[in-house]
């Protein structure tokens, strides 16, 4: 779909050792193939990228020095935002494709998506909270005690989240739903 070339190969015994060992040759042989030129980019197949991508265009880097970024998010001006978990901050590239902090305690935010009110809705992992930001970068928090990591607001206003098990643990994990008036349900459980 992405353009790029993929092989798949399907045996017995999922992602274990037995199998894993099997394939790793050919894996390194395919993956190594066309060495030493660089990988390069597919011709998409999804007509929405086809129509905004600059043929012949390469990815650019934007910026580089985090520890580790997540929950990339777009805003209805086009500007990106996206966390760096382990320092706790929140950035935005602005259209001008400078990058500036926004957030400097965001609570070791992970997911994040707009909202169709515009507010960025994110998952404050580090307090378990779901917190939403109006255009100031004001805080309000719309749900506590959940420990989340994904996040899709819906046209709506709901708010469904994933709550994966923490650590090693053998709980299972959860998709919760929250509703614009602050209720939430735990609506699926296992995924």
């Amino acid at each position: 779909f992405a353009g790029y070339e993929v092989q798949h190969v399907w045996g017995e015994g999922a992602h274990n050792g037995r199998h894993a060992t099997a394939l790793f040759p050919d894996a390194m042989r395919w993956l190594w193939k066309d060495w030493p030129q660089p990988v390069g980019a597919g011709q998409t197949k999804n007509a929405t990228l086809d129509a905004i991508l600059v043929p012949g265009e390469a990815w650019q880097l934007v910026a580089e020095g985090y520890r580790f970024t997540e929950g990339p998010a777009a805003n209805s001006k086009g500007e990106m935002f996206f966390n760096d978990i382990p320092n706790s901050k929140t950035y935005r590239i602005g259209l001008d494709g400078k990058v500036s902090q926004i957030i400097t305690d965001s609570k070791r935010a992970n997911g994040q998506a707009f909202g169709p009110d515009g507010r960025l809705y994110v998952v404050a992992s580090g307090e378990e909270k779901v917190i939403a930001y109006d255009g100031n970068y004001k805080a309000t928090v719309i749900a506590e005690g959940i420990a989340g990591n994904d996040i899709v607001v819906a046209h709506n206003g709901n708010v469904y989240v994933t709550h994966p098990p923490a650590g090693n643990s053998n709980d299972p994990s959860k998709v919760w739903l929250i509703k614009p008036g602050g209720e939430k349900q735990v609506v699926d459980t296992g995924v």
